[in-house]
Parts: C-alpha cells; structure tokens; sequence
C-alpha cells in the first residue's frame, strides 16, 4: 500500500473492498508497511497518530485481519507515493513511531519483519543492531532523555538523504502541478474553439435560411 492512485491496495478501503468479495476469508490476512502506509498519506508520527491509524484499520477492515508488519522508515515526505525504505530512525517517520510500535499493547504477538535497505559498505550485522533498538525501545517514554538523545543522533545521520529526497518530491510535484495547469488551459482552448465553431454553424445556417427565404 504505496498509495499509487492506479493499484489495488493504495488505502485500507481498498483492501476492505477486496477482502469482501472474497468468499473464504478463512486465510485472508492484511500486512501493515510501515514506509507504505506514511506514502500513502497516513500519518502514523506520533503514538497518538499511529493509535487512529490503528483504529481505522480496525474499524473498516477489522483487528483479526492484521496478520503482520513491515517495519522501515521513509526516504519519502508523508504523500509522497513512493516506496523508498530508510534505517529506523533516519527517514521522515523518525523515531518516534517506531518507540510508539515497541510499547503498543494491540500489536503484541504481530510477527514483525525488519525491512530497512542495507548500503553497499554494510553487511546483514546491521539488522541485528536495528533489532536491538527495537528491543532498547520497549519501556521508553517519549520525554525520556537517553530516548531523545538517541532519536535526534539517528535524525541527524539522515538528515542530508532527507533533503535530497524532498528537493526532489518538491521538483516532482511543481512539475506535475505545471503539466496539470497546462493540460488545463488546454483542454479550455480546446472547448472555447468548439463554441465558437459551434457559433459559426449557427451562424452559417441562418445566413443560408434568409438567402432561401428572399
């Protein structure tokens, strides 16, 4: 659930739709992406915030479909409609999201897997790590001070990667609302010049009517 506006699947109604037109839900099971969910525009950056998603979920889908998560952070601003994964932490959802995941009571006994990209100079020894902070976070409230040190040190590590992917969202969107804005225009040239052929044929037609009439 990347929030293509073009696939099956681009928001939890979608998903909803799907799961009821199957007959045997016996084994339908519904995954939760993490990085897909915040590109589809689901803003899940706070507890809080990942609380009303959850219950949305539950709502229109209903709590016993959630069968798993994939859990990564975004290259990607909120919206954005792609699907980039990032290290915990050093993507636009950030940390907090992720201490909110660790301490939620209705996602105990989810099977969670671990989707964060590895660079050419790493090995799998990072997954370990990241299992580790996953684990650190269990406890954690939001104002504790060893867990705000820790966001802000993984924020700043992605912090150049964010801004390259934002200046590239933004060019993106100015293109697109460009290529909008033009097709817009065009599409009013384009019913503007039929009216006026429309006025010519009337036009036409009531010229030939009077030179029959005389």
């Amino acid at each position: 659930m990347a929030g293509h506006g073009n696939l099956i699947g681009s928001n939890l109604q979608d998903i909803k739709d799907v799961i009821d037109m199957i007959e045997d839900k016996s084994r339908v099971g519904v995954c939760l992406d993490t990085c897909h969910s915040f590109a589809a525009g689901y803003d899940i950056l706070d507890a809080t915030k990942l609380e009303d998603f959850l219950q949305n979920f539950d709502d229109l889908i209903g709590a016993e479909y959630l069968s798993a998560i994939h859990l990564n952070d975004s290259k990607a601003p909120l919206g954005a409609n792609r699907d980039l994964h990032q290290k915990l932490g050093q993507g636009f959802l950030g940390l907090e999201v992720f201490r909110a995941i660790a301490n939620c009571k209705r996602l105990q006994n989810i099977p969670i897997v671990l989707e964060t990209p590895i660079e050419k100079n790493e090995t799998d020894e990072i997954y370990g790590e990241e299992i580790k902070l996953l684990e650190w976070l269990e406890g954690k409230l939001v104002d504790d001070a060893e867990y705000i040190e820790k966001r802000d040190q993984l924020s700043t590590a992605g912090q150049k990667e964010r801004l390259e992917h934002l200046k590239k969202y933004e060019a993106k969107t100015k293109k697109n609302a460009k290529a909008t804005a033009s097709k817009r225009k065009t599409n009013k040239t384009i019913k503007a010049e039929e009216r006026e052929n429309d006025d010519d044929d009337i036009i036409n037609k009531v010229t030939k009517k009077q030179k029959v009439t005389r």
